[in-house]
């Protein structure tokens, strides 16, 4: 009787002591799932950063005056084909980013396989910052001013 009873108080102090783990492995899982949801980033913040650079670390393939003599031939080249008598004249052609804007306008009739090499080379070659692009501008946002082709949503 005394083997039994020595028997069942040790199977209760190892059920007490079982319980006591499972307690604290339990309370470890609930401070770990508040920890998770208190540092979890809430996404309705908005950040300071702004949205027209790329924040993934590249290497550029070239050297920065390479690059920016290929911005540089790309600015001109934009501005060559940036001409108009008329506010029909203009057209967005293609949206590129750094160096030039989103929208390049052009006089419709102007050829710009040229430009848009030179833009796939400078990306790829550079790693520009990417520019977060709101929409093209529609032809009535459009006008020839001084025989420039200007997207009137940001002037007043």
């Amino acid at each position: 009787m005394l083997y039994c009873f020595s028997l069942t108080g040790d199977i209760i102090i190892l059920v007490k002591k079982n319980i006591i783990i499972l307690l604290f492995v339990f309370i470890a899982i609930i401070s770990l799932s508040l920890l998770v949801t208190i540092l979890k980033p809430n996404k309705s913040v908005e950040t300071s950063l702004p949205t027209n650079i790329s924040l993934t670390p590249t290497i550029s393939l070239y050297t920065e005056e390479e690059c920016e003599g290929l911005a540089e031939n790309i600015l001109t080249m934009v501005n060559n084909v940036n001409y108009c008598n008329y506010d029909s004249d203009c057209t967005p052609k293609i949206a590129v980013g750094y160096p030039a804007s989103c929208s390049i306008l052009v006089n419709k009739n102007s050829d710009i396989p040229g430009i848009e090499s030179a833009y796939l080379q400078f990306v790829n070659k550079c790693n520009p910052p990417m520019y977060d692009c709101d929409r093209a501008p529609t032809q009535e946002e459009i006008k020839c001013i001084d025989n420039t082709c200007i997207d009137t949503r940001y002037k007043n």
